[in-house]
This record gives C-alpha cells, sequence and structure tokens, in this order.
C-alpha cells in the first residue's frame, strides 16, 4: 500500500544483531547455552569414559596363613607391567572375605601353601566386567607359577541381572558412573570425578544395596545430598540477587519511547 503524507512513517529498522539481540532475552541464551554445554559433557562422558578399559591400580588382597608368602607374592604383583593391581597383604581368608564385601578390595587370592590351587574371591554383583579381568590375569599368573585357581563369588549377581548392569541403567547410564565398566577401569580423569557425581554414587549405592548386604553406602549417600544443599543455596542466593535489583514501590521508572 502506497504511504500517503498524512502516513506517519513506521519506526527505523535497526540491524539484524540489534533484532536478535531485542528477540533473545538473556535468561533464554542462557538456557540454551546450558542445555548445548551438558549434552557436550555428557557425548564426552560417552566417548571418553569407555574408551580402552583395563584394569589400573585395582584394589587387591593376599592373604596366606604364611606372611612372607603372602608378602613375596604382593610385591610380584606390585611389579606387574602397567601396573593393574595395587596389592596388599590381609591377614586371613575370612578378612579378606569382609574386605571384597565391604569394597575394600575388589578381589583376594587366597594362597593354599599346603596344596597347588588358590582360591580367587571376586564379587560380580558389583559388576561383573572387572572380576572377570582379575579372573584372566589371576589364572594367567598362577598358570606361570604352575599353580591352579578356583574362583569364588562371594556376592554374585542376580540371575537376571545381565551384566549386572541394572543398577547402571537404573541410575543414569552414564559411563563415568561406573556401572558398564568399574572404576579402576576407566582413565583417571573419568575416575577421579565418577563417585563425586550423582550417578557414579547411586550406582554404587543400588549394587550396594541389590547384591553387597548393603556395606559402604554411607559416603555415596552424601553426594546426592551435598549436590541437593549446593543446588538450593544457588536457587536462594540468585533469588536474593534478583530482590535486591528489583526497584521499589516508589522507585521511578524509566519508560521506553
Amino acid at each position: 500500500m502506497t504511504q500517503t503524507a498524512d502516513t506517519p512513517p513506521g519506526p527505523p529498522r535497526g540491524s539484524f544483531p540489534d533484532e536478535v539481540k531485542s528477540a533473545v532475552t538473556p535468561r533464554a541464551a542462557l538456557l540454551v547455552i546450558g542445555v548445548i554445554a551438558l549434552q557436550l559433557l555428557f557425548i564426552a562422558s560417552c566417548v571418553g569414559a569407555p574408551h580402552n578399559p583395563k584394569p589400573k591400580d585395582v584394589a587387591f588382597g593376599v592373604a596366606t596363613p604364611v606372611p612372607a608368602v603372602a608378602q613375596q607374592t604382593a610385591d610380584r604383583l606390585d611389579r606387574l607391567p602397567g601396573s593393574p593391581l595395587d596389592p596388599r597383604t590381609v591377614t586371613g581368608a575370612a578378612a579378606a572375605r569382609d574386605k571384597v564385601m565391604n569394597r575394600e578390595v575388589y578381589g583376594a587370592l587366597i594362597i593354599d601353601p599346603r596344596g597347588t590351587t588358590d582360591a580367587l574371591l571376586v564379587a560380580p554383583g558389583g559388576g561383573t566386567v572387572l572380576p572377570s579381568a582379575l579372573d584372566g590375569l589371576i589364572t594367567t599368573l598362577e598358570a606361570a607359577q604352575h599353580r591352579t585357581v578356583r574362583t569364588v563369588d562371594v556376592a554374585p549377581a542376580s540371575p537376571q541381572d545381565f551384566d549386572g548392569l541394572s543398577s547402571f541403567y537404573l541410575v543414569a547410564g552414564n559411563p563415568s558412573a561406573g556401572g558398564a565398566f568399574p572404576l579402576p577401569m576407566l582413565p583417571p580423569f573419568w575416575k577421579a570425578i565418577g563417585p563425586a557425581l550423582p550417578p557414579g554414587a547411586g550406582t554404587w549405592v543400588a549394587r550396594s544395596i541389590a547384591d553387597l548386604k548393603g556395606n559402604t553406602v554411607t559416603g555415596p549417600l552424601l553426594v546426592p545430598a551435598a549436590w541437593a544443599v549446593a543446588g538450593i543455596v544457588v536457587t536462594m542466593a540468585a533469588s536474593v540477587f534478583r530482590g535486591r535489583r528489583k526497584p521499589g514501590p516508589g522507585a521511578p521508572r524509566t519508560l521506553r519511547t
């Protein structure tokens, strides 16, 4: 339609950046950026955490009635290439079993000095991947010493729980949670942050309750509690900050032209 002389001219059009700035609020922009950042972090976790999983400094117990033999075996395991184990001597088979059940160690070798067959204690209820890796490693090492090993599941996984992964998928499915691959088989960065994140703590608690008689859950339960408290503090701080920025009832308001 042709504009006449009596028709007031429309408002001048600004540049494209100005239009985008007026159309998108800072809150909406921050929300989009936050969602993208979370997606990128999840992708990095999925790619980085399961990369080349292998045992690294796995807490491992060695028990035998002869202390000198236990220490000698622990020293030999400590010198393995790549440092797959972090061995320590344990005073007796009963103490070794308790440490496995309490998840202080991920496995324990019970040496029989009177025979040639030893026992490997593992807890597949905490996930089957690491016990399988320990079984293969210890079996190979025992064969080199002309000995055999018998694997004992002190906390077997449920027959309906394939590879002990139900707790993993129940919590989040985040690889850094130590579900699909336990923490000792993750790269150092993911191994360090996994227990401090709610998915990692939740996976630990779920497996402890389901298959390990509820042992060692106090610390992991404090993790989501700490995150909840931190969220409450941040929310309250943001609320107070916004309240201070709002003008009072009698404050003059700037009118936009």
